[in-house]
């Protein structure tokens, strides 16, 4: 594993950046609770380009980016500086938060442009993405056991009739 320079370290001069592929957002304490997250630091994934080196690792959407390298990963903008400092190393090892297990991918980076940019939107616009989504889940699981009642009721009706003794 290759060390991450310290944050005050100014960045090292590469031929080449790398680029990583996936866009992330701030955690807020409402996204903190619907992916039942340790904490509000890290940052969360909001998007995973097709074929870039996060899509080829496997890394989830709304995974929780909370260390790279060993290096605490406080927010997005952090996530980007660590990514920054790594100079011509094309490894980066991820620790993540995703259906609440803690795992860890490394990543071949490839050469590109600007590595773990953060998304364009605010935290409040993400919030209130993630809002809209859990409204959605739950009229979606009002709606399935709407349907689960009707089916037992439809199963009831079309049992034969019990037979009375003679």
């Amino acid at each position: 594993e290759t060390p991450v320079a310290a944050a005050n370290d100014p960045p090292r001069e590469s031929a080449r950046p790398r680029r990583l592929g996936l866009r992330t957002v701030p955690i807020s304490e409402d996204m903190r609770k619907l992916y039942d997250l340790p904490a509000t630091r890290g940052a969360l994934v909001s998007e995973v380009l097709v074929g870039s080196p996060a899509h080829a690792a496997g890394i989830p959407l709304d995974a929780a980016i909370v260390e790279a390298n060993g290096q605490p990963v406080d927010s997005p903008d952090a996530l980007a500086a660590l990514v920054g400092r790594l100079g011509d190393e094309a490894e980066l090892t991820l620790g993540y938060y995703s259906r609440g297990k803690l795992e860890r991918q490394t990543i071949k980076l490839d050469p590109g442009e600007i590595v773990a940019k953060p998304a364009v939107s605010d935290t409040q616009a993400a919030t209130d993405a993630m809002r809209a989504y859990a409204t959605r889940l739950e009229t979606l699981e009002s709606r399935i056991r709407k349907l689960e009642q009707l089916l037992e009721q439809l199963q009831q009706d079309l049992q034969p009739p019990a037979e009375s003794p003679k």
